[in-house]
């Protein structure tokens, strides 16, 4: 995984999701100018909990709004950013959802923007 101090929140943020069942599994990356400054996963592939999320699981996302998992990304060309949150507990509420929002938001505070 890859959390320098400045991003510490947003991994703490998912730790918090995944520990209150508001996750079950994600990851998130976050690049600024070309550098990969944040790469932190965590949770479960699958209902039963046998499988491990990892650095490279795969989910299927056949739109952003439906099917099995989901992803948001945010490209912040002012900034020269881009923000990618995937995950696999998929509602109609993701971009809107409190999680996705606190993600955003930590990762946000973290390149200087409140």
């Amino acid at each position: 995984m890859t959390t320098g101090k400045r991003f510490a929140a947003v991994h703490a943020a998912l730790e918090r999701n995944l520990a209150s069942g508001a996750e079950l599994g994600a990851s998130i990356a976050v690049e600024v100018d070309g550098e990969l400054v944040l790469d932190v996963w965590g949770g479960y592939r699958d209902v039963a909990r046998s499988l491990p999320w990892e650095r490279d699981t795969i989910t299927t996302v056949f739109s952003i709004w439906g099917g099995w998992g989901g992803s948001m990304a945010i490209v912040d060309s002012e900034r020269r950013m881009t923000v990618a949150y995937v995950m696999n507990r998929m509602g109609p509420d993701v971009l809107g959802s409190a999680r996705a929002a606190e993600y955003v938001t930590e990762v946000y505070r973290a390149v200087g923007v409140r």
